[in-house]
């Protein structure tokens, strides 16, 4: 037995193992005559009050809130003469904040609309093991370390692997 159903922009099917009411090709099981007696005549009355209990409450008690501490503490200024930390955005088209980074780095334009704050390219020491070594817009050194060469992954990725 199939069942389609759409809870996605495709049709979902789904197989029956068992056949459902009304669902069975031929003619069901035919119901008994009438309801069968009930086993006990005498039922016992469950114990109740007579009337409905109401959950919930319909007065619940308020739930205590916590009292603001005597100080907050403040949140972090920004001042916008700060330079910019490493690997952040200090430049492009439509950027207005700083275009100052901090020591060790310089702002360098990736694109028309983003630059970056990358490590100073003066900075050509030998690239460590699986460091990164070379790729587009990549300023860092490009000489790996003894027994390593620089491997290119891809255009802009470049990686210092064993020999």
């Amino acid at each position: 037995m199939l069942w389609l159903a759409l809870h996605s922009p495709q049709w979902q099917v789904y197989k029956n193992c068992v056949n459902l009411s009304g669902a069975a090709p031929g003619p069901g099981p035919n119901p008994s005559p009438s309801p069968s007696p009930n086993p006990n005549p005498n039922p016992s009355p469950s114990p109740s009050s007579g009337s409905p209990t109401m959950y919930p409450s319909p007065n619940p008690s308020p739930r205590p809130s916590p009292s603001p501490s005597a100080n907050p503490t403040p949140s972090p200024s920004v001042n916008p003469n700060d330079p910019i930390q490493g690997w952040k955005q200090c430049g492009g088209a439509g950027y207005s904040g700083n275009t100052k980074c901090i020591n060790g780095f310089q702002c360098t334009s990736l694109s028309l609309t983003y630059s970056q704050c990358m490590p100073n390219s003066s900075n050509k020491g030998q690239v460590l093991r699986f460091g990164q070594c070379g790729g587009v817009y990549y300023t860092g050194s490009t000489e790996c370390t003894p027994g390593d060469h620089c491997v290119p992954s891809n255009p802009w990725f470049s990686q210092c692997l064993p020999k």
